[in-house]
């Protein structure tokens, strides 16, 4: 299964902070209800970007390898999962275990000159300071809830979805 939302939007990096972090956020909320819950799925998961090239815009999807029998089950939960985020926002907990994890990785990635040549090099692509690498726990500090929220009623919407299902020949 393959779930879609694609469109125009105008870029801009607090965005795009925002579209990972409800990534990440559902790839929490798929694991919890999706795999351990539900048992019916052993990977898949929800990622996001905002483009600036070649038009700005933001592509989100959702992977969620699975049986024919499980299809309309695991579709359901995903979209479940969405709505309650767009109708409640994520708790402060779900939200804290992204920041932490973001966090520590940086930590572990500012030690690596490969990561400080991708971050240039991209800064230089997207035409953003360079500076802004150095600002980056502190832009995953100020994401709260509402954030998130935000994020999925104006990137989740249905009327830019397109749902995929690959069933067997037979």
């Amino acid at each position: 299964v393959r779930m879609f939302w694609n469109g125009e939007a105008p870029y801009s990096e607090k965005e795009q902070l925002k579209i990972q972090a409800l990534a990440e956020l559902m790839n929490i909320k798929i694991t919890e209800t999706l795999r351990e819950e539900l048992s019916g799925i052993y990977g898949g998961g929800m990622y996001g970007s905002l483009n600036r090239y070649p038009y700005e815009n933001f592509s989100m999807g959702v992977s969620i390898p699975c049986g024919p029998e499980n299809v309309t089950k695991l579709i359901k939960a995903t979209l479940d999962e969405i709505e309650k985020i767009k109708k409640d926002g994520p708790t402060e907990a779900d939200l804290n275990k992204v920041k932490e994890t973001w966090k520590q990785q940086y930590l572990v990635n500012i030690r690596e000159n490969s990561f400080w040549a991708r971050q240039l090099l991209q800064s230089e692509e997207t035409k953003t300071d360079p500076a802004n690498i150095l600002d980056y726990e502190s832009k995953v500090n100020a994401l709260v809830p509402a954030d998130l929220k935000a994020a999925a009623n104006k990137y989740l919407d249905m009327k830019n979805y397109v749902e995929l299902v690959l069933n067997p020949e037979n």
